[in-house]
């Protein structure tokens, strides 16, 4: 026998105890016991038990609780426990807590109906976060290889990058064709031989001669930013994490559904939930691939030589900080306006 088999409780072997017939021990009653009485609640009134067979019955859920249905997913019961209590079902004699599971176990599978229900009214709220992440996420990344003025200011960066390549070099114009977003975030950390002045001041000044220093241009460049600053909290691991969970619940609903025939009449609504299911993860997945295209077109767009499975979340930090830092420089660059375009000879 495989180890789980061998760690499973056994049935113990029916008793009497005070006239009445009993199938656990004292131990594994007490646990069951504990989990009926979450079960019970504080109703009174009508067969509680009976009710929650009919619902597993049916595959309808009906008024029943999330928390409910919690409890009876994790009411695991041996198939020698299972057989044992259904031994004596019609005893008169039968202890309370064997007879109220003797209402559940005639129902095939109840514990994993239970858990397909629970699956059904829980999976919307797998999805709602996942689903509204990668949809803004796609929006902010399409704004950013769309806007207008980031471009201008990329143009700036590339000059100068290539003015300081051909400087150091000695290599022919041109030859800085793509933008590391690591090195975005680094450019005013980036000295030159001129104290006070980093490279940053350097492309803000070619992009504010570009634009005749105009302050509405910055105004225009940090609104196509700024939306990058929702994405700030958000890591593309942990939506890979989200995704994988909600697919992860769809794959045990399908495996469920391989024993639809154990259901009878509720297998069509074993197909009903599952095909639901099947239906809003596809939605969420097509959205998921659609932010991760979006992000690979913001870095193509940058020129970025190799995307990594952290290359989105560097690139919404990156830019993030590179705005911050633009607007930083701005007005200390009309300070420094004779010194920079004598260093670019402008």
């Amino acid at each position: 026998p495989s180890k789980a088999a061998k760690a499973a409780p056994k049935a113990a072997a029916p008793a009497e105890a005070n006239g009445e017939v009993t199938v656990f021990d004292s131990r594994r009653a007490g646990n069951l016991s504990i989990m009926m009485h979450r079960l019970k609640g504080q109703k009174k009134e009508g067969d509680i038990m009976a009710s929650y067979a009919q619902v597993l019955t049916t595959m309808q859920a009906g008024q029943v609780e999330q928390d409910v249905l919690e409890v009876l997913c994790n009411i695991s019961l041996t198939d020698a426990e299972i057989g044992a209590i259904q031994a004596h079902h019609g005893a008169h004699n039968l202890r309370k807590l064997e007879r109220d599971l003797l209402k559940l176990v005639v129902v095939p599978r109840f514990a994993s109906r239970a858990k397909l229900l629970l699956q059904e009214l829980a999976f919307d709220n797998v999805l709602e976060v996942p689903l509204q992440t990668v949809q803004m996420m796609k929006e902010v990344l399409d704004k950013v290889t769309n806007a207008v003025v980031f471009k201008e200011v990329l143009t700036s960066v590339v000059s100068i990058g290539s003015a300081v390549v051909n400087a150091e070099r000695g290599a022919s114009p041109g030859n800085v064709s793509g933008i590391r977003v690591a090195g975005l975030a680094k450019l005013k950390d980036v000295k030159t031989s001129q104290p006070g002045v980093s490279m940053m001041h350097l492309v803000v000044f070619h992009w504010s001669r570009s634009c005749y220093g105009d302050d509405a241009k910055l105004q225009q460049f940090e609104g196509e930013l700024l939306p990058l600053m929702k994405l700030g909290q958000t890591s593309t691991s942990d939506i890979r994490l989200s995704v994988n969970e909600a697919k992860q619940q769809l794959t045990v609903a399908q495996a469920e559904r391989a024993h639809r025939a154990e259901y009878g009449p509720a297998s069509a609504r074993v197909d009903q939930i599952v095909q639901v299911m099947e239906r809003r993860f596809a939605v969420l997945d097509e959205k998921w691939t659609a932010a991760q295209d979006a992000g690979n077109a913001a870095l193509q767009f940058l020129g970025e030589p190799q995307a990594r499975a952290d290359a989105v979340d560097e690139l919404v930090k990156g830019l993030v900080r590179f705005a911050v830092d633009v607007r930083s420089v701005w007005a200390n660059v009309r300070t420094k306006e004779a010194e920079l375009a004598q260093m670019l000879g402008m």
